[in-house]
């Protein structure tokens, strides 16, 4: 682990580019970026995409795992990185000084604008970590555009699975797109994972009658359990298992 990353988690504490020192307040804990470097290690992606960039905790993490792939490169997406309210620069600043400067290539751009022009660039991508803006429309913009430039077996991996527009997205992926769940990580016990006797009942009456499963909500037709996206897990990655060829009309209710 590089210096720079292993004193932010030690401390807690982020150096901006003026040398002023402040708490960190955001980033992914440990776990998650070991769970994010699992990843890397067994995809070795050569081009790799993340959408937020903050304190850079997630990006140091990932560019420490890239840093074993030769000639892999990093994309980041960033419009918020320089506001003197939140980032100040700070993620960049440490990415350089960890000796990541040469390794990505950053966008200080909203992520609906950046994404669009890599596309018409013709970049592919291999692995994309998205950690933006949570609003529900725009996390699934960023997954639609991510979806454009991800090559077919690339993976694509969400933090904040706890937050309800990320945990409508991945029903989405799972019940209309051709993607599989690859991993994930969990914040709870497998204790508080499981699904009580109650809840199982309740699942065997509703998949035991079509009239039940038409009136209620899908969530409660097929629990996120059913899709490997028990409400435990913090993390959780996909793996694109082929390109869109959606008929024109279709859907599935998430």
């Amino acid at each position: 682990m590089n210096s720079v990353l292993s004193s932010i988690l030690e401390t807690g504490l982020v150096q901006c580019p003026d040398g002023q020192i402040v708490k960190s307040h955001s980033g992914i804990t440990r776990q998650e970026g070991e769970f994010l470097q699992d990843i890397i290690d067994e995809a070795k992606p050569k081009l790799s995409l993340e959408i937020g960039l903050a304190y850079g905790v997630s990006s140091l993490f990932i560019c420490d795992a890239l840093a074993r792939i030769p000639g892999a490169r990093h994309i980041i997406v960033d419009p918020a990185q320089f506001d003197e309210e939140y980032w100040r620069g700070a993620g960049l600043h440490n990415l350089r000084a960890a000796g990541y400067g040469d390794m990505i290539e950053f966008y200080n751009l909203p992520s609906h604008i950046a994404l669009p022009r890599l596309e018409s660039d013709g970049r592919q991508i291999e692995f994309a970590f998205i950690d933006g803006a949570h609003l529900f429309d725009f996390v699934l913009v960023d997954f639609f555009c991510v979806d454009r430039i991800l090559k077919v077996g690339g993976i694509v991996a969400f933090d904040d699975l706890w937050m309800p527009s990320v945990q409508r997205l991945c029903r989405y992926i799972v019940t209309n797109r051709s993607y599989k769940v690859f991993h994930h990580v969990s914040r709870s016990s497998s204790k508080e994972e499981r699904v009580s006797w109650k809840r199982r009942l309740f699942q065997k009456a509703v998949s035991s009658s079509e009239a039940i499963r038409k009136i209620i909500r899908p969530e409660y037709a097929e629990p996120e359990i059913d899709f490997n996206l028990g409400g435990g897990n913090r993390c959780v990655a996909f793996r694109k298992e082929a390109a869109d060829n959606r008929a024109w009309d279709f859907h599935r209710d998430f």
